[in-house]
């Protein structure tokens, strides 16, 4: 079955072409409809739910027959600001984080459409001088379980934030050059960081904040990192190759 969720309004009819293409997002694949349509109608406040029979031609495998496809049907949130560098979603507030190349981190809330904190991370470039042009924040993420958010910027620091009263808990240098990319671990209390210096480091908060291992061997910068979700204690990175 095919589960499409419409927020607000009628329920949808069971023509489901009146539905633009255009306004369908697919999520994937699950096993348990009633679980996933539970799910995300709590999740995401959403009224009405729809179940469509895949055709033949969709099924790809006999164990297909088992499965159901989850679509949202998305409201347009658009907002225009300075460059965008990195956006991060909170697992269950309705909140967008987004670190952007003036150097400013906001937390927007896409429901109410309207930002709901700002930070001011680093200083905004100049082009004049060249000390204050290592201020883009190429990367920003929440850490909701201690309600912090963290930034990686040009100028090598990490800082950290509570989301809830704006308060800087701490700053430190944790690279040599460009911060490209912060990864959270979604269990353990570490944070990689990979940086323009070739190197990815493991940064522990439970001990202070302390880099309890760096990872060499690179030829170039570290672009992208992330902690493989089913098997947390392993990473993948991302190096450029220019041609």
């Amino acid at each position: 079955a095919h589960l499409r969720f419409i927020n607000g309004g009628d329920p949808p009819s069971d023509n489901t072409n009146k539905i633009p293409t255009s306004q369908i997002a697919s999520l994937g694949i699950y096993k348990n409809p009633n679980h996933v349509a539970t799910s995300f109608q709590e999740h995401l406040g959403l009224k009405h739910l729809q179940i469509v029979p895949l055709h033949s031609s969709e099924i790809r495998n006999s164990a297909a027959t088992q499965l159901v496809e989850v679509s949202l049907k998305m409201n347009e949130f658009t907002k225009r600001s300075e460059r965008v560098k990195s956006v991060d979603f909170h697992p269950t507030e309705p909140w967008i984080l987004t670190s952007l190349y003036s150097g400013n981190v906001h937390i927007w809330n896409y429901r109410l459409e309207k930002i709901e904190r700002s930070f001011e991370v680093t200083q905004s470039p100049d082009y004049a001088h060249a000390n204050l042009y290592e201020s883009s924040v190429r990367s920003a993420k929440f850490i909701a379980s201690e309600q912090w958010i963290i930034t990686g910027a040009d100028d090598a620091f990490i800082r950290l934030y509570s989301y809830n009263t704006g308060e800087k808990i701490i700053e430190f240098e944790a690279h040599k050059d460009y911060i490209r990319c912060l990864a959270v671990h979604p269990t353990l209390p570490y944070v990689l960081s990979a940086s323009d210096d070739n190197l990815i480091k493991l940064w522990d908060w439970e001990k202070d904040w302390k880099c309890i291992q760096t990872f060499k061997g690179h030829s170039h910068y570290v672009m992208q990192v992330a902690f493989k979700p089913r098997r947390c204690q392993h990473f993948r990175k991302c190096i450029p190759r220019w041609h």
